[in-house]
């Protein structure tokens, strides 16, 4: 986890670079783990992008 950001629809982004400026960091931690963790568990179509 990095932290979130938004960004507009109409916008396609094919970047990573570009994607990580989108972000306001946040702290990783159990509580946040917990519900990242259910959530992928509940929709099972979410697609996730590794930042690293």
């Amino acid at each position: 986890y990095k932290g979130f950001g938004y960004f507009n629809l109409n916008h396609q982004i094919t970047n990573p670079e570009i994607l990580k400026t989108l972000i306001n960091p946040m702290q990783n931690n159990r509580d946040v783990q917990h519900i990242i963790q259910n959530y992928l568990r509940k929709n099972k179509n979410v697609k996730t992008v590794d930042l690293d």
